[in-house]
């Protein structure tokens, strides 16, 4: 009798020119790898990655297509190498200072922890004047910025003029001996970590801004420890390296572990982000807690969710809009089912709440109530100038360019002539865009309409350039067609600028200026495609339920 035999499926006639293609890949990453930890040209790395993003985006696509598990495995692999050698180049050096010799982020340190830590005594506005009286009683390193910002005009005041404002408004008189003299040790030990003539730039930075809900957890924190011990403020400064891992853990946990990857290549190429990543006080907490609140949602954890956006809205601003499309979807339910829907009910009465608690909470410091006054008033200074600088990001961003005359350089004065010359074409187009957005909103699902609040952020506010580093959500789309390709066309885009820039950038006509109004630009016509697009889908099943269900065809007499 014959053996049984068994079939098996042939392998795929052409699967072997992928493997060697994985293979060449992975030789190639490995010695650009290489190469990448010798060399001195981050932007170089940062660019390599990004197209290396982009290619791996395109292979992601295809194996998901062809469902080849072992070579996607492969290329997670190759994912997570990447990681580790961009991590390695770009912070590896201000890692290594920051743990081993406790080298710390100066600029971001003398703003957001002196003015967190005394903001009973200085509040927003007297920082600067506090700074530069007990500076002259300590070591005058300040002795080289000859001038300062005034944080009630953002106008620049000379030091002599604001050595007598901090006497005449009686800045030293609100502390308390012990208080100032700690001032004074906490200002030195920051000081320490700049050379003096770097500090002629950051006394004139735009101040310290967060609400009093940043002061919630923070300001008893400071209080509590000695800021002026080195190696403690070290350890407060690397606490932020502890949420980078945990926001990659929540992307990891909410949208899978490629997802992850390829959000931590992204941040970490990503050009407005700099040196900024490793060294300073939390400078990116909301980032986290975005990320957090959004992940939280997309599983289902509404209420939750509400919480977190709520306290980061109320610290930072801008996340908050991300509420948006709860506000949208409640409105939407109520109407077409007559009754309260319970789902976005939780959340909306669990964001009151929370908001409700994070007013009262920072509402506790000596200032009172009054702080929240203060933090209008100082924001409303900061809008009116924030676009008025080169590296921000915003419609509002491209509103501030002469297009009539031509010209890219200008200074300050003559900016705010044409931000305010060019202010009903933005109030317009602004509306407009936001209009649609909230259209948009209007029949998508739960995690899409919540990424469409990034889009009405951009629309209305202006914000520093690191703030873009939420774009990394929009790697996270639902999907938004069978085969996909529209995702991964979104998350080419993603990639596509940081490349664009990093090939501009040094260029000859290619300024500053000219740079952030293409980045601004490209996320302006990514939102509106993206916007038009889910538009369309909307029209499209709209037209087809007014036609109604396509007529039957009449089958001849006697048909069987």
């Amino acid at each position: 009798m014959d053996e049984p035999t068994t079939e098996t499926t042939p392998p795929h006639p052409h699967r072997w020119i992928w493997w060697i293609a994985l293979t060449i890949a992975a030789f190639a990453l490995g010695i650009g790898g290489c190469w990448a930890l010798f060399t001195a040209n981050v932007g170089a790395v940062k660019c390599g990655m990004a197209i290396a993003s982009m290619v791996g985006l395109v292979l992601a696509w295809w194996f998901d297509r062809r469902r080849w598990v072992r070579a996607s495995w492969v290329l997670t692999a190759l994912l997570a190498a990447m990681v580790l050698t961009t991590a390695y180049v770009t912070d590896h050096k201000k890692t290594y200072r920051l743990l081993a010799k406790d080298k710390i982020h100066a600029w971001n340190v003398f703003h957001y922890v002196l003015g967190t830590k005394y903001f009973d005594e200085l509040g927003y506005f007297d920082l600067y004047l506090g700074a530069f009286l007990a500076d002259a009683e300590a070591d005058n390193v300040f002795r080289k910025a000859h001038l300062t910002r005034d944080m009630h005009t953002y106008d620049d005041l000379p030091r002599a003029d604001a050595l007598r404002m901090a006497h005449e408004t009686g800045v030293k008189e609100r502390f308390t001996p012990e208080r100032w003299e700690s001032f004074k040790r906490d200002l030195v030990q920051i000081q320490s970590h700049r050379k003096a003539k770097g500090w002629a730039q950051t006394v004139r930075d735009l101040g310290y801004n967060p609400s009093p809900a940043w002061l919630i957890v923070h300001r008893p924190l400071l209080n509590m420890v000695d800021v002026s011990h080195r190696p403690t403020l070290a350890r407060l400064c690397s606490i932020e390296l502890v949420l980078y891992a945990l926001t990659l853990a929540a992307l990891w946990w909410a949208f899978g572990l490629r997802t992850s990857l390829f959000g931590a290549l992204w941040v970490m190429t990503y050009f407005g982000n700099g040196n900024l990543l490793v060294g300073s006080y939390l400078h990116y907490d909301w980032l986290f807690f975005m990320v957090l609140a959004v992940a939280l949602y997309k599983k289902g954890w509404l209420a939750t969710s509400a919480v977190v956006i709520a306290y980061v809205g109320l610290m930072r601003g801008f996340p908050g809009l991300i509420a948006v499309f709860p506000c949208v979807a409640w409105v939407r339910e109520l109407i077409k089912t007559r009754r309260l829907p319970k789902r976005y009910t939780r959340f909306l009465v669990a964001l009151g709440l929370a908001m409700a608690v994070c007013v009262g909470l920072g509402s506790t410091t000596a200032r009172g109530p009054q702080a929240w006054v203060e933090w209008k008033e100082k924001i409303s200074i900061h809008r009116h100038h924030h676009p008025l600088f080169a590296k921000r990001v915003g419609l509002q961003r491209i509103m501030v360019h002469d297009f009539e005359g031509g010209r890219w350089h200008m200074n300050k004065s003559r900016r705010e002539k044409v931000m305010e010359h060019n202010k009903p074409m933005y109030d317009k187009l602004k509306w407009a865009l936001v209009a649609l957005a909230v259209l948009a909103m209007i029949r998508r699902r739960d995690h899409d309409g919540l990424l469409l609040g990034i889009a009405i952020a951009f629309f209305l506010l202006v914000v520093s350039r690191y703030y873009a580093s939420v774009w990394v959500l929009l790697l996270s789309w639902l999907p938004w067609d069978r085969r996909r390709i529209l995702n991964l066309l979104s998350s080419l885009a993603v990639f596509g600028f940081i490349v664009f820039y990093y090939c501009t950038d040094g260029l000859p006509g290619v300024s500053t200026w000219k740079s952030y109004f293409y980045f601004n630009t490209w996320l302006l016509t990514y939102f509106l495609v993206v916007i038009l697009a889910f538009l369309g889908k909307d029209a499209v099943v709209l037209w087809r339920r007014w036609r109604g269900p396509p007529a039957a065809t009449a089958e001849p007499e006697g048909a069987v």
